[in-house]
């Protein structure tokens, strides 16, 4: 209730929601100093909002379709026996996408308990409440509970489950350990006197998908998501798309897609436009005092006047740039941290289909995009926004003092590096795909070549399998390149929209106290609409490094 925008709340998300430091995180000094804060920070929260008695407290956290859709999920099956439970069925579908609707369709135990009558409710696969408890080693009489809800009890096969084995966040060592709890299932089933039925979990229908959902799954494709930064895995989840799957891509929504952005816009124009409003007022008030000035008082409280004025247009929107600044830098980082796990997987993709010189280039420049550009972006030219920002308003306040020259060197070194790193990586990277890409041509015709011709009586048939399979791995290589592209879209959206919504404030603004004759609330309004411009120049230029250098790999990949 406290934090209704968030979805996860792990230490780190709360810190950052609440803009409390956390340098060394799981370091338990740190961990221990940072939960106090955030708790501080909680309380006064409560204050404002006139919370002061434990009851008040537990009013506020009563269940609301808000907080249900924030909640852990699980699967389960629910089977209609009869027109009854057909009908209630329908009720439930539709409850889950209009009421409780997060992300994903949801399902309160409340409401499925309320109408059950014709239902059949089956406990699932290894994402089903009764198997994680299981896993998690809950109580007896947690488990007993749980059993007791479902009205029959699932097991699978033990492929099923081997995904387990490997990862390390589940304590399953091997099929002996899939195999125990199995047997936990069934003797539950007998002791509760509850059914027991053994199915499948099937992925595909037509047997040649397999071999797309084995590359899929060794190239590491399907994790892609789990390294998404936060925001943007939240923004796909809520079109769709929860994992990295062409027909997710397929079907996905431009009406829903762009209603999401519409949400985006709304909620990021809030704060600009209130702002806005406020600094319209003072800039009206500026100008009325200054034709009151002549009439009642001389010019010795003139210097008094301007610091004034432009002390509260700096406090209006000094806080606000800077955190536009900071978000750009964060952007930024994570960005390059989901990079770093994308590239690997797209350039493997990308080898075996077909295009081994093309991955290498794609890998070079990419890697040395994040760690050099990301570097002098967040490092150097972000933190060099702060100082300009600093010397205009100092500037602003201090009329015999020329800083104007020193603003203007930041500013364009930050513009020319920017063009300079762009032009510099588009157009190497360009000429080197080209040429790769004809080389892999070469290579891929003259594979198909040698197959068909020296291998004895089966050469055709392999060289038509060889084919096929490039053909699911272009598939799957475009999956791959598609979602990256739409990561790092979806990661420089909101703060893109952030930034823009207050650069164009902030000029409307500065035209406004321009029109007026107010001098220098215009100057200090322009060198900020200018710090917000350079702002939206750099996430263009990260956000544009990652997705034109993809879109080329795919491009000139198209022939092969």
């Amino acid at each position: 209730s406290l934090l209704p925008s968030l979805n996860r709340f792990k230490l780190d998300t709360v810190a950052k929601a609440l803009g409390v430091s956390l340098k060394n995180h799981h370091r338990a000094v740190d961990d221990a100093a940072c939960t106090a804060e955030i708790f501080v920070k909680f309380l006064s929260m409560l204050k404002d909002r006139g919370i002061e008695t434990l009851d008040q407290l537990e009013r506020l956290g009563q269940m609301t379709p808000e907080m249900i859709g924030k909640l852990p999920t699980y699967h389960a099956i629910l089977l209609a026996k009869n027109d009854i439970g057909r009908m209630n069925l329908y009720r439930l579908i539709s409850l889950s996408h209009l009421t409780y609707f997060n992300r994903r369709p949801r399902i309160p135990k409340t409401e499925l308990q309320k109408h059950r009558e014709g239902l059949i409710l089956g406990s699932a696969c290894e994402a089903g409440e009764l198997f994680q408890a299981l896993l998690r080693d809950r109580p007896k009489d947690e488990i007993a509970r749980l059993a007791e809800f479902y009205d029959y009890l699932e097991i699978q096969p033990l492929g099923n489950n081997e995904f387990m084995i490997a990862d390390e966040k589940i304590p399953v060592q091997g099929f002996a350990d899939i195999e125990k709890l199995n047997r936990r299932i069934v003797k539950l089933g007998e002791e509760f006197h509850k059914p027991v039925v053994a199915t499948c979990d099937v992925h595909f229908l037509n047997p040649e998908d397999e071999v797309y959902r084995q590359q899929m799954e060794a190239s590491g494709a399907d994790e892609l998501l789990d390294h998404a930064p936060e925001q943007a895995k939240s923004l796909l989840e809520r079109v769709g798309i929860e994992a990295v799957d062409y027909r997710k891509l397929l079907t996905l929504s431009p009406s829903d897609f762009f209603k999401e952005i519409w949400g985006a816009v709304r909620e990021r124009v809030r704060m600009p436009l209130t702002v806005f409003g406020s600094v319209l007022g003072i800039i009206l008030l500026c100008s009325l005092l200054d034709c009151l000035r002549i009439s009642l008082w001389d010019g010795t409280l003139n210097t008094v006047f301007t610091a004034v004025s432009v002390v509260c247009i700096a406090a209006a929107i000094a806080s606000p740039i800077i955190d536009c600044i900071t978000t750009t830098a964060r952007a930024i980082e994570d960005c390059s941290t989901f990079l770093l796990s994308f590239i690997p997987v797209f350039s493997s993709v990308v080898t075996v289909s077909g295009q081994p010189v093309t991955a290498t280039t794609y890998t070079a420049f990419l890697f040395m995009a994040c760690q050099i550009v990301s570097q002098i972006v967040s490092g150097t030219l972000v933190p060099l926004m702060g100082i300009y920002l600093a010397f205009c308003i100092t500037g602003s306040l201090a009329p015999g003092l020329d800083v104007a020259a020193v603003s203007r060197v930041i500013k364009s070194t930050v513009s020319w590096a920017l063009g300079l790193l762009l032009t510099l990586f588009v157009g190497l990277l360009s000429l080197q795909t080209m040429v790769a890409s004809g080389s892999d041509t070469v290579v891929s015709k003259t594979a198909k070549f040698l197959i068909g011709s020296f291998v004895p009586v089966i050469g055709g048939a392999l060289s038509d399998a060889f084919a096929m399979t490039q053909g699911y791995m272009r598939l799957l290589r475009t999956t791959v390149g598609a979602f990256g592209i739409l990561i790092a879209l979806l990661t420089f959206l909101p703060v893109f929209l952030q930034t823009t919504a207050w650069y164009l404030a902030v000029n409307l603004t500065s035209a406004v106290s321009e029109m007026l004759g107010i001098k220098p609330i215009a100057e200090i309004l322009k060198s900020s609409s200018a710090t917000l411009g350079v702002l939206v120049a750099v996430i263009l230029c990260f956000a544009l490094l990652v997705i034109i250098s993809t879109s080329l790999v795919l491009m000139t990949s198209m022939g092969v």
